[in-house]
């Protein structure tokens, strides 16, 4: 895989993600909280369409934003709270994205006639 590949698919995930992640976390904090069990959806999509590690990098990197915004708890609270929601989203979609790796060919889609 040449720089250049790698390149555009980390960046290509990264905005995918940040603008997934992000429009339904706003939703969440001004429409309804429904809208944070939507985040999880969306890790699993992440992860099923770009894979494990991709989508774990989508999902999981925009949530680090939560250390910086300001508030009234203390910073160890926020940066652990981030470190939280990092490995769950991130870690949703890496698992999603292993299981549609390995699974990704059922054994009723294969060829008839062909040895495992």
């Amino acid at each position: 895989m040449s720089s250049a590949s790698w390149q555009a698919r980390t960046a290509r995930a990264l905005i995918a993600g940040a603008l997934a992640e992000g429009v339904f976390g706003l939703l969440a904090i001004s429409v309804a909280n429904g809208f944070a069990v939507a985040t999880l959806v969306v890790a699993v999509v992440l992860g099923w369409y770009l894979g494990p590690r991709y989508g774990a990098l989508a999902a999981g990197f925009p949530p680090i934003g939560i250390a910086l915004v300001p508030s009234d708890d203390a910073v160890g609270q926020r940066i652990s709270a981030a470190f939280f929601v990092v490995l769950l989203l991130g870690g949703l979609a890496w698992l999603t994205g292993r299981v549609r790796e390995r699974y990704g060919r059922p054994p009723w889609a294969q060829a008839r006639g062909r040895a495992r």
